[in-house]
Order: C-alpha cells, then sequence, then structure tokens
C-alpha cells in the first residue's frame, strides 16, 4: 500500500523536526566525544580480537580465515592501522609485548566504559533531562553498567565476526585472501548489518532514560545500521583505488576518527528521530529525573 500525501508530509515534519532538535543539542560535540573514546578502544580491541582468534581457533585457522572476516568488515580505513598493529607486534619481544597487552588492555577498558558513559548522557540530553551531579557509589554503578554493556556489544560483534568469517569460507574465500568486491557487499555487509542493528538496539533498549520495549526500539536499531552501512559502502567506494598500505600512520588515525565521528553522528541522529516520533505516541521519561528548560519540546 502506497503511503498517502498526508502520510508522507507527517514524515518529512517529523524528520524536519528531529533535524532541529539535532542541532540544538549540539549533537557535534556529543559526537565528537564519543569518536575519541572510540578511537581509544579501537586499536586494542582489534588487536584482542586476532589474538583471541588466534588462541582459539590456531594461529593458522585464525589468520585463514578470522582475519580476512576483520579485514572485509573495518574497510580500508580501519585495515592500514591493524596491519600497522600486526607489523610492529611482531616485531617485540616477549617482554614488551606483555607491557603492551597491559596498556592496550588499559586503553580498551578506558575507551569503551568512557564511550558508553558518554552515549548514556548523549541519549539523557536527547530526552530533555539533566541528572543532578551523581554520587560516588551512584557513578560507580554507571561505570559498572558501561563495563557490562561494552562487554555485551563486544560480544554481539564478536559472534558477527564469526558468522562473517563462516559466510566467507562457504562463499569459497581461499584461506589468507582479504575479501573483496561482492563477497565484501553480500557476503559480510549482511552480517556487518545485523551485528550493528543488534548493537544499537541494544543500546536504545537499556540505555535511554525512558522504558520502551524491543519492538518500538528495533526499528530505530536497524536505520542506524542501515545508515552506517551506506556511509561505509560510499567511504569503500572513494577509498577502492587506494591500497591500505599507501596510507600513514597518521592519514590512517585520522581516517578512522572521522569515520567514527560519522558513525556516532548517525547514531545520535536515529535517536534523536527515535524520541520525536516515539513522543507522538505519547512515551515519556521517567518521571524521577529532573526535565530541563527545552524550548520546543
Amino acid at each position: 500500500m502506497r503511503p498517502t500525501r498526508d502520510e508522507l508530509r507527517g514524515a518529512g515534519r517529523l524528520v524536519r523536526k528531529a533535524f532541529d532538535e539535532w542541532a540544538r543539542d549540539r549533537s557535534s560535540l556529543l559526537a565528537a566525544a564519543m569518536a575519541f573514546n572510540a578511537v581509544l578502544a579501537a586499536a586494542p580491541f582489534l588487536a584482542g580480537i586476532v589474538a583471541v582468534a588466534a588462541l582459539l581457533l590456531g594461529e593458522g585457522h585464525g589468520r585463514d580465515y578470522f582475519l580476512p572476516a576483520l579485514l572485509g568488515w573495518i574497510g580500508p580505513h580501519g585495515t592500514a592501522i591493524l596491519e600497522i598493529l600486526l607489523k610492529n607486534v611482531q616485531n617485540l619481544e616477549a617482554r614488551q609485548i606483555t607491557s603492551l597487552g597491559l596498556v592496550w588492555a588499559l586503553a580498551l577498558l578506558l575507551g569503551s566504559v568512557g564511550l558508553f558513559l558518554r552515549v548514556e548522557e548523549a541519549l539523557q540530553a536527547i530526552w530533555g533531562l539533566h541528572r543532578r551531579p551523581p554520587g560516588f557509589l551512584v557513578h560507580l554503578k554507571r561505570v559498572l553498567r558501561a563495563i557490562v554493556y561494552a562487554g555485551m556489544s563486544a560480544l554481539i560483534l564478536v559472534a558477527g565476526l564469526g558468522a562473517a568469517a563462516l559466510v566467507l569460507r562457504l562463499t569459497g574465500l581461499p584461506p589468507g585472501e582479504r575479501p573483496t568486491g561482492a563477497r565484501v557487499v553480500f557476503g559480510v555487509g549482511p552480517v556487518v548489518f545485523l551485528s550493528l542493528s543488534a548493537v544499537a538496539t541494544l543500546i536504545f533498549k537499556c540505555l535511554p532514560p525512558v522504558h520502551l520495549t524491543l519492538r518500538q526500539v528495533l526499528p530505530w536499531g536497524l536505520f542506524v545500521a542501515g545508515l552506517h552501512l551506506l556511509g561505509r559502502l560510499v567511504l569503500n567506494l572513494v577509498l577502492a583505488h587506494q591500497a591500505p598500505s599507501s596510507f600513514s600512520q597518521i592519514a590512517s588515525l585520522i581516517l578512522l576518527y572521522f569515520w567514527l565521528y560519522y558513525a556516532a553522528m548517525v547514531f545520535l541522529f536515529g535517536a534523536e528521530l527515535m524520541r520525536v516520533y516515539l513522543e507522538t505516541q505519547g512515551v515519556q521519561p521517567y518521571h524521577e529525573t529532573e526535565s530541563r528548560d527545552h524550548p520546543g519540546r
């Protein structure tokens, strides 16, 4: 059934209002803070995935099947950084690897916890709420909750990578070869989409200061994952003729930061559009929080 003209106009008004609120909530600043924490956690997370795959599957299977899936997932902007990390680690001694592992573990913990704390604060701002500054015990509880959600998100992403590796193996990808073309679009792409939509749905379900059902948040998780995948395909097309080795370390890091910044902006817009729509359905935030003065809401 085709949408009527009134339905299209209503959808247009919702999108326009979401854009207005998105700008009013200073989403660019919120996204920059989220991207910074994501960059801090990205490198040790990628290196940790490779190490865990080698430990569980053996170095040969991890390199032949799991690593190609990871390279197809993260694209050119992350491939160069991953190759730099692996190359540098191979030249280190055992004692240096242990020290580097501790540093990476700390960076992963601080980055992931900081990311989820920033996400929670951003969702509170989007819903027009302002909580009083928490005491130590409340802040500790928030940190522990962030660790739990970060761990759950990591498990979803790792499971998605495992599924992508299985898909690439079933499509006949030679061991150790990096997937390109149709294998990335039709093999890795759907797995990335489902994994990111699961993570976005988890965040939308658990972190906003409002009671939401899975049915209410699932479409918006799919929407955010779709925008993320669309941006990724555009970026891959732009960089299709650039070999990952041609990127310098600084250029790769800058490119990764801007990509994560885009992902954060897309996530916040999806959260804003979700709030605007759900408020038309009568959904309201928790009563125990303190509503701030926000004109236009």
